[in-house]
């Protein structure tokens, strides 16, 4: 995928140059490399090409700049600072105009991200319950499972990833986060496991491993996807 996407890149520098598809082939680079690849160093050069694309942009919009600057403090968090990359998402909301919903929303749901992946369920979840009700999605509710299950609220968690697995909205198909969208499957199977229906779980840890039969090696959820399903199973 990253191989095909840089492909793309190449293509649009040099039929279109500073556009809204370049800038979205950078951050899907750039979020594939932090939610998979685990490569912090092409992620932070992704990431730096976008805001290079932002500012050579004619038309920008106040979601594309919160986007991008939320990007930012999340692979600053993944370099080994996430309480700089706290601290930069904190301002920023500080700064916002109140009025502008979407930008506050943006940086609520990355600070969250930030909050999860390092270990703060209940800062994740009380965030992300925020941005559920003000934008409720597919990846939003998707989080707020995966962080309700960080707390042991598995039958909220159950309910919510069930919530986002049954609606087929855009943002499920967006391309930065097609990719992501495949992860539904696993953390549902996270969820029925936690909540003892064991049968559902091995039914949607096949459906994930069957949709990405063909990743590459040592994707860490892939590996922890089959050794799950294979405690169940045994």
């Amino acid at each position: 995928a990253l191989e095909k996407t840089r492909e793309a890149i190449e293509i649009d520098k040099q039929e279109i140059g500073a556009s809204w598809p370049l800038l979205i082939k950078y951050n899907y680079c750039a979020d594939i490399n932090l939610l998979f690849a685990n490569n912090i160093v092409e992620a932070q050069s992704d990431i730096q090409a976008a805001k290079v694309v932002i500012s050579a942009m004619t038309s920008t919009t106040l979601q594309m700049h919160a986007s991008q600057k939320s990007r930012e403090a999340w692979v600053i968090a993944a370099t080994g600072e996430p309480d700089r990359g706290v601290r930069l998402l904190r301002q920023a909301l500080n700064e916002a105009d109140p009025t502008a919903r979407d930008v506050f929303n943006i940086y609520k749901y990355y600070l969250a991200t930030i909050y999860r992946l390092n270990g703060d369920f209940q800062a994740s979840t009380e965030l992300m319950e925020q941005v559920v009700e003000a934008n409720p999605n597919f990846s939003t509710r998707l989080n707020l499972g995966i962080s309700y299950l960080g707390i042991g609220e598995t039958e909220k968690a159950v309910a919510v990833i069930e919530k986002a697995m049954s609606i087929w909205d855009a943002e499920r198909f967006a391309e930065v986060s097609v990719s992501a969208a495949v992860t539904g499957y696993y953390y549902l199977g996270k969820a029925y496991e936690a909540a003892g229906r064991h049968d559902d779980a091995i039914k949607q840890y096949e459906t994930f491993l069957d949709i990405w039969k063909n990743a590459d090696e040592g994707i860490r959820i892939i590996e922890d996807a089959k050794e799950r399903l294979a405690r169940l199973r045994s």
